[in-house]
């Protein structure tokens, strides 16, 4: 059901509720020297244990939008960017803002994480509805990352596993680092904490999001190996569209956001929405009301 525990990371505490409030921040150092006046546009806050740190930080730099991500779990200076219903908020967020301008989305992060997937807590029998319905609602972002007429970029700065390893999975280009990393879908390996078929379409959403982009053996090794793909064997597969040194990967990351923000709006959108269209109807069904 897309959530990780990379090795790194300890238990983990229950999840916050969903948000309920977002707040603008002051203005933002500049992300290159030729920057025209790149400044915050909203930032996400959620529970952060103490911290007064926003979940996602939008970023409008010219055409191109950054969404920072950086939440919880903290570990010193470094955060797992755990997929919360605060994180969705601030993904949406940017994809709204995104559209609205006519903007490239670049989603990134910062320290050894670009994000380590879904809370495990948060999907337990105990929470109920709530939690089909988190995980529901995750699947249905994907599918607007896959449907969204912009251009999106994922920046992999460190670690995507599971969820996170999706998520870069639902947009168009990967940049990743060629330091510290690894892509993982680690659910075969985690004794019984995700048990397939509880959740009545996740199963098959989960797999869509690789199918859409990977061919099937790829997957097979993905999925039933838990194979860690270092950045250099991910690109050599295909998964990842460029390896760079870590300083480098959100420079390059914008400059393919800018390459692909010049095609014609329109265009790009539709040809976009028709590569995935059968995974975007598995992802976003249409709603039906819960007995």
């Amino acid at each position: 059901q897309a959530c990780a525990r990379c090795p790194e990371s300890p238990a983990h505490p229950a999840m916050p509720a969903k948000p309920t409030s977002t707040a603008t921040s002051g203005a933002a150092p500049l992300l290159r020297r030729d920057a025209v006046d790149p400044h915050v546009l909203e930032s996400v806050r959620g529970s952060q244990a103490g911290r007064d740190s926003p979940v996602c930080e939008l970023i409008q730099d010219g055409e191109v939008l950054i969404a920072v991500l950086q939440g919880g779990p903290w570990h010193g200076k470094d955060c797992e960017n755990q997929l919360t219903w605060d994180m969705f908020a601030g993904l949406s967020t940017a994809l709204d803002k995104a559209e609205e301008s006519q903007s490239a989305l670049v989603i990134t992060s910062k320290g050894k994480w670009f994000s380590n997937g879904l809370c495990v807590e948060a999907m337990e029998p105990r929470h109920g509805d709530a939690a089909d319905e988190y995980v529901e609602t995750f699947y249905r972002l994907l599918g607007r990352f896959l449907s969204t007429p912009v251009p999106v970029v994922a920046a992999i700065n460190g670690h995507a596993f599971a969820g996170g390893f999706l998520l870069a999975m639902s947009c168009d280009f990967r940049v990743m680092t060629d330091g510290l990393g690894l892509l993982c879908m680690p659910e075969v390996d985690m004794q019984g904490r995700v048990q397939p078929g509880r959740f009545a379409a996740a199963d098959r959403q989960m797999l869509t999001v690789l199918q859409n982009k990977l061919p099937p053996l790829m997957v097979r090794d993905i999925m039933l190996q838990g194979k860690r793909l270092a950045p250099q064997e991910a690109h050599l597969r295909g998964i990842i569209d460029d390896i760079v040194a870590p300083e480098h990967v959100l420079p390059v990351a914008m400059m393919v956001a800018r390459r692909w923000a010049a095609k014609q709006p329109a265009t790009f959108g539709v040809l976009k929405r028709e590569i995935s269209r059968d995974a975007i109807a598995i992802l976003d069904p249409p709603r039906q009301s819960r007995l």
